[in-house]
């Protein structure tokens, strides 16, 4: 893992080398989200819901996702053409795949401590976020990070059709490892919904804010 101050590499997975904690210059946030899920089971849109009602009950929150960095990254290859990555083509999101496992492959933290740099660097500027919510944390070296942070919960969601089976996102590849190592994961709260309800997947986020922070988005 990379410190989230200066880059450094951090010995077992800290947020922080030694020479930034020891200097305080870094201002974490208190409390880090850190949300899981398969594609396209909501992951981002508890990320919003949650982002907004802490915003709305004042604290500074930064929602960063980790498919935001990595299609900056492809952006900046020109391996996507579209303008977002709600509007991608199947073959763009091919590329976004095999971008995130071959950097995985030279560097197993290289997506999460982009992530984490880009909370700290957007707090350098606005003001450092009190709040932290992480869409598309998908790897068990990604949730031992999170687990590292005093302040670190892992919130699972988890979309199915109809008929009660897992729902599959057509335009992935469902025995891909960034699919499946999800099933792994052991959260600290899971949220589930079927296809349609996206109003109750919504529901519960809010229910979740409450009774845990005791704010009601």
């Amino acid at each position: 893992m990379n410190c989230v101050g200066c880059g450094k590499i951090t010995l077992g997975q800290s947020w922080l080398c030694p020479a930034c904690a020891l200097t305080q210059k870094v201002v974490l946030p208190r409390l880090v989200i850190g949300i899981t899920g398969r594609a396209r089971h909501g992951k981002n849109t508890i990320a919003e819901v949650m982002a907004q009602g802490f915003e709305k009950a004042g604290y500074l929150c930064s929602d960063v996702t980790v498919s935001d960095i990595v299609w900056a990254e492809a952006s900046k290859l020109r391996k996507v053409r579209s303008h977002s990555r709600a509007s991608a083509s199947k073959w763009e999101l091919d590329n976004l795949v095999a971008l995130g496992h071959s950097e995985r492959d030279k560097d197993e933290d290289h997506w999460i401590s982009a992530v984490a740099a880009a909370v700290v660097k957007e707090g350098a500027t606005t003001g450092a976020a009190q709040v932290a919510v992480m869409a598309g944390v998908r790897f068990h070296n990604e949730v031992t990070w999170l687990r590292k942070f005093p302040g670190g919960i892992i919130i699972k969601v988890v979309r199915y059709n109809t008929d009660g089976s897992l729902f599959i996102s057509p335009d992935r590849d469902p025995n891909d490892k960034m699919e499946t190592t999800v099933d792994e994961i052991k959260a600290d709260f899971e949220f589930t919904h079927q296809t349609g309800q996206t109003d109750w997947l919504i529901s519960q986020a809010k229910a979740f804010m409450s009774c845990t922070f005791g704010i009601n988005p």
